[in-house]
């Protein structure tokens, strides 16, 4: 699919493709194989480039929260945590969750203890971004969402709150608006990939009970 940038044969980002997956992510594909050809070392470098991102969004936000010494401890987990090096090599989509989950939780952590808004807009451009790559990003929005219901709940400064999160989620809407247009109009495209991963799929349960 990343090729079929390259030779004209798709020029659409906010559709898509093999699996019902965004085209944004084949499009990232499509400017490493312009760089390095059609080579798998070409895409694999994506997803790899990914995982290093994650290492730093996880020392800064780990930083924030809980001060150097653990964030130096976890950047230093996570780079030698087989997992996440096997995913951050096998040029698929579903190593930038990793990245844009920890930045969402750490842009929202420093703009809750700054308050400044910069970082709630950060976060909504990290959401809106996410919806763009594997398919668990779409288990954020809900999750923030009960997250943003508690947390006005419970502040004393809730009307100055709740401005910082009508910033965030606006930012966040903006950014995914053209990929939820897209499923909007084939719905049936939005949970394709998930019926073949899902538990509740039939192969999946005889291989489990296998």
């Amino acid at each position: 699919v990343g090729w079929e940038f390259i030779t004209g044969e798709r020029d659409n980002l906010f559709s898509s493709a093999w699996g019902s997956y965004p085209t944004l992510f084949f499009w990232l594909l499509s400017v490493s194989q312009t760089l390095f050809g059609r080579t798998v070392n070409a895409i694999r470098w994506v997803s790899a480039f990914g995982g290093a991102l994650t290492v730093i969004a996880l020392y800064w936000t780990a930083r924030q929260m809980f001060g150097r010494k653990v964030a130096i401890w976890s950047a230093a987990w996570l780079v030698a945590f087989h997992h996440h090096l096997f995913f951050s090599r096998v040029a698929y989509n579903n190593i930038w969750d990793g990245l844009f989950l920890i930045l969402i939780i750490g842009a929202l952590w420093k703009g809750w203890t700054s308050d400044q808004r910069k970082y709630y807009l950060l976060a909504g451009l990290a959401l809106g971004l996410s919806q763009f790559f594997y398919i668990t990003s779409r288990l954020f929005p809900f999750f923030i969402l009960i997250w943003s219901f508690l947390v006005l709940v419970r502040s004393s400064t809730r009307r100055r709150r709740a401005a910082h999160l009508m910033s965030f989620w606006s930012v966040a809407i903006a950014a995914a608006l053209p990929l939820v247009l897209h499923y909007a109009a084939h719905p049936e495209q939005w949970l394709i990939n998930a019926q073949y991963v899902s538990i509740l799929n039939p192969d999946l349960q005889a291989a489990a009970s296998a």
